[in-house]
């Protein structure tokens, strides 16, 4: 299998500056309350584009959902976990899915809009 090579699309001006946020001791508590623990913010640069072209429809017992999803492309020297967000001018995203590239130098995540900034 051929190997991508990514060093030019990462070091191109493409690349912007975005926020991870991490959640350090988020969970329940003794009353089953959900506590949101604390935010750690850092700097990461990466490429954040539409999933696709248009709305997505997202089928849910109950109805039809529409959803704007964007993909997220970073270098394999940051790491994000699901329970991560991601800020992006202005917009808190949710991490709904994780593929890991490393080999071809990259990590991919699948993003939707949060709710709450």
């Amino acid at each position: 299998m051929a190997q991508m090579r990514m060093n030019r699309a990462f070091n191109a001006r493409m690349l912007t500056d975005m926020t991870k946020v991490e959640f350090i001791g988020a969970g329940y508590d003794e009353n089953n309350s959900w506590q949101d623990g604390r935010e750690i913010k850092s700097t990461i640069k990466g490429v954040v584009r539409p999933a696709k072209t248009g709305q997505s429809i997202v089928l849910e017992s109950g109805g039809v959902r529409y959803s704007d999803w964007y993909k997220l492309h970073i270098t394999d020297r940051y790491s994000l976990k699901v329970s991560d967000k991601i800020e992006h001018k202005g917009v808190r995203y949710n991490i709904l899915e994780l593929a890991n590239q490393q080999e071809y130098g990259f990590q991919g995540a699948i993003l939707e809009k949060s709710e709450k900034l």
